[in-house]
């Protein structure tokens, strides 16, 4: 699985830039891609670290958010090469958005500790874009969510009232599905430079 730096950001940083710590930064390769894992991790801990809406916050945030964006591209790309050889949705990759649903396990789709509603929001939406399929809508994803943790989906008016009855129900056509949508159906239903050194 790809490396997140912001699955383990360095701890210990402190609650204001240092001088040494703005020269790290001004060091820092101007391309996300050249940007290693470990100063990565370090960005990861400045922002964790420091106050929302400083100006060191931001400073930081200018490098650490096209960072994270590209690793969580990264990310959504590789789940997604795993997903198009699991045996338990079909032999191709998903083309739908029933089929990217059932790729993904629940610590994807349910927000927890560790995983953000928002997070979990873009990294299914990055997911399905990775397989060119197009991102499920707010309305969809609170649906299986509520189906995962098995409690009633509310009906709503509208277009989100009928995503959320195809959702439970099926698309409002005769037939079963064909291909892979049917199978993932079934199985759905059965089955660099040196990190700042702390008081530098």
């Amino acid at each position: 699985m790809h490396a997140h730096p912001g699955d383990n950001p360095a701890p210990g940083m402190p609650a204001q830039l240092s001088a040494a710590d703005l020269a790290w930064l001004t060091r820092l390769p101007a391309d996300p891609a050249s940007i290693s894992l470990e100063d990565g991790q370090v960005l990861a801990g400045m922002a964790a670290a420091l106050p929302s809406g400083s100006a060191d916050r931001r400073l930081v945030d200018s490098i650490w958010l096209p960072l994270k964006a590209l690793h969580d591209t990264a990310l959504a790309a590789d789940t997604a090469d795993k997903a198009g050889r699991n045996p338990m949705t079909s032999d191709t990759p998903p083309t739908t958005t029933e089929e990217v649903f059932a790729s993904l396990p629940d610590a994807v789709i349910i927000p927890s500790d560790r995983l953000t509603a928002e997070e979990s929001h873009t990294l299914i939406s990055l997911f399905a874009q990775a397989l060119g399929v197009p991102p499920p809508t707010p309305e969809e994803i609170d649906a299986e969510r509520a189906e995962r943790a098995g409690q009633p989906v509310t009906p709503q008016p509208g277009a989100q009232g009928k995503a959320q009855a195809a959702k439970r129900f099926g698309p409002s056509t005769t037939g079963p599905p064909a291909g892979g949508q049917g199978r993932a159906q079934a199985a759905k239903r059965f089955g660099s430079p040196t990190k700042p050194r702390a008081g530098q």
